[in-house]
């Protein structure tokens, strides 16, 4: 057995503390991104959605506005600042409505914008490495606040204006039904041009207010094109820089492992598992690099192809909704997986940790009972050799008493007492060098012992951090499996309709769907859950339009697909039949740009068109 030296045990343990501190370290990193993605959005994201409920259309013939682009006042909806200003648009003023007296113009608003906001952050990566970032956010000047307020205000205006109009319409319509004369005539065909003459009067104004969040929509998502392909070369240069500290860390404790199968030594060991546990949490390091560049060029790819998208889509801010939403639910359930596994890799490091502290202590047990027994046989012989020390100096004694009586003999005598004399220096020495050989023997027994008692102090801790880390494992795969059955049931036990579907080329009527959520609906027959938009409220007879779907990853986990599912996927037997190119996936749209463009316009103003009913009251 290879005893070690008191500096060497001191080193060794300062390497295992340094080797746990590593694994403690990795076990953060792994599970510290998934609790980021968990948490709910806030900021802009909320500040997007109307707290008052849809107005309804009232359902009266002639109306060319669809419920999903009825907006709410104005007053009703807050101005939010957003992370990138749209470039000032202006406004023309809207032409001149039967019966609404000229508003008063105000002076011209300034131009100039307020100072930026300024956010922070602090980031700790896997190393322990903390990096402070500071990002400057630009705010909206009053010229944009007040392009978007006077867009909002006239298509107000024209939607009041045209509710009027189409009651005194309808009012003349009445009485041309009982008196057919000339007159009456003209005053029908009158109130019909001031109806058509409101009606485009709202839709200028309308047009107006969507070309200002056009804008701000394009410009964002230009602006996150750019941002994604910087982040993309930022995590590229990461993954390389990751992969060449593992490299390093790998050739190293392959030297040391070298060093160390050669010698035996304790010591080289030691060295060789701290540098393999080094190298191993640097390849982790470098595969979650590699993961993120691969994720970041995705993503850039995203933001590439959500410019032309910006200007295409038609309902973007709708289906973006429902996009974001589906992700929402995604993130939740990859978190408590993220979660659970992060919680067992932290119970196996623990419990490894406990397993060599254990090794160590029965180590230090045999060292105890070695140095023991050492320690009982230098006691043995010091003992001896005092005996003889002492039989050496009766001896001695003894040839002085015959010399002092035998003067006849008293050169022999004398010759005899000198040999004695020296053999009883000789055997004192001795004694006195047992003596020193028990004291040490003694020291190294109570340090081993010492040892013992710490080693095993040890691992008693490391078991108790073992046991917490299982018990937190348990309890984030138990949170995994209720979240799962909790939007199983929530999909089994929602209102159920009858509606009609539209995914991609294929449109199925009559397809019976249980509505999990306002963009989600589980398919009866299929059990699919389908992302989308309703066209209005969810109800009996209405349109579905799908633009992504939930399924499972390779580990079991829900996520969104990213594009449409296949119709006799989705539907079963509700989809044979029904439009055309319908049983391929195609990529889904790419929405989720689009509410960050939204968000980015310093304020969603969503404008709903009021019914007729209301205006008249």
């Amino acid at each position: 057995m290879v005893r070690m030296s008191e500096k060497s045990i001191v080193r060794f343990r300062r390497k295992r503390l340094v080797a746990a501190s590593a694994a403690l370290a990795v076990s953060l990193a792994l599970a510290a991104p998934a609790v980021a993605v968990a948490q709910p959005g806030t900021g802009s994201g909320e500040s997007s959605e109307s707290s008052d409920p849809p107005a309804p259309s009232g359902g009266e013939e002639g109306s060319d506005t669809a419920p999903d682009q009825e907006q709410p006042p104005v007053d009703e909806v807050p101005i939010v600042p957003a992370p990138v200003a749209p470039a000032p648009v202006v406004v023309d003023p809207a032409p001149p409505v039967q019966g609404i007296a000229p508003a008063v113009v105000p002076e011209a608003p300034s131009t100039v914008r307020p100072l930026p906001q300024i956010a922070g952050a602090v980031v700790v990566d896997e190393q322990g490495n903390t990096t402070i970032t500071v990002d400057v956010i630009p705010q909206l000047s009053d010229a944009e606040k007040k392009a978007l307020e006077d867009a909002a205000t006239a298509s107000k205006a024209a939607a009041e204006a045209s509710a009027i109009a189409r009651a005194e319409y309808d009012e003349a319509m009445a009485n041309f039904t009982d008196a057919n004369d000339a007159a009456t005539k003209a005053d029908v065909d009158a109130k019909k041009a001031a109806l058509d003459a409101t009606t485009s009067a709202e839709n200028a104004a309308k047009a107006r207010a969507e070309a200002v969040i056009a804008s701000g929509l394009a410009k964002k998502a230009d602006a996150d094109a750019k941002a994604a392909q910087d982040a993309e070369k930022a995590a590229a240069d990461k993954a390389t820089a990751a992969a060449a500290d593992f490299e390093k860390a790998d050739t190293a404790a392959k030297d040391l492992e070298a060093k160390a199968a050669a010698s035996g030594s304790a010591e080289d060991n030691a060295a060789a598992a701290a540098a393999r546990l080094d190298a191993t949490t640097k390849q982790a390091a470098a595969d979650k690099a590699r993961a993120d560049a691969e994720t970041a060029a995705a993503q850039a790819r995203d933001a590439a192809a959500a410019v032309a998208a910006a200007f295409e889509t038609r309902k973007a801010a709708d289906i973006a909704k429902a996009l974001s939403a589906a992700r929402q639910k995604a993130a939740d359930l990859a978190a408590s997986v993220v979660k659970a596994a992060s919680a067992q890799v932290a119970a196996t490091r623990a419990a490894e940790l406990a397993t060599q502290l254990e090794a160590i202590a029965a180590d230090a047990t045999t060292a105890d009972d070695a140095a023991v027994a050492a320690a009982a046989k230098a006691r043995s012989d010091a003992d001896a050799l005092k005996a003889t020390a002492d039989a050496a100096r009766a001896e001695s004694e003894k040839a002085a008493a015959a010399a002092a009586t035998a003067a006849t003999d008293q050169t022999s005598a004398q010759a005899a007492a000198d040999a004695a004399e020296k053999k009883a220096l000789d055997a004192e020495a001795a004694a006195t060098k047992a003596a020193e050989a028990s004291t040490q023997a003694a020291a190294a027994a109570e340090k081993a012992k010492t040892d013992l008692a710490a080693a095993t102090t040890a691992a008693a801790e490391a078991k108790t951090a073992a046991d917490a880390a299982k018990t937190a494992a348990d309890t984030a795969a138990k949170a995994d499996a209720d979240l799962k059955a909790k939007a199983a049931e929530l999909a089994a036990s929602g209102p159920k309709f009858t509606i009609t579907i539209k995914l991609g080329d294929t449109v199925a009527t009559d397809v019976p769907v249980t509505e999990v959520d306002d963009t989600t609906v589980s398919v009866d027959e299929t059990g699919t859950e389908l992302i989308g938009v309703f066209d209005g409220e969810a109800a009996d007879g209405a349109t579905f339009e799908t633009v992504d779907y939930f399924t499972t990853d390779d580990a079991g986990n829900t996520v969104v697909a990213g594009s449409l599912p296949a119709v006799d996927l989705a539907l079963g037997d509700s989809g044979s039949g029904e439009g055309s190119g319908g049983s391929a996936a195609v990529p889904a749209l790419l929405g989720g740009a689009a509410v960050l463009g939204a968000a980015a316009v310093g304020g969603v103003v969503f404008m709903r068109r009021r019914a007729s009913d209301d205006a008249s009251a």
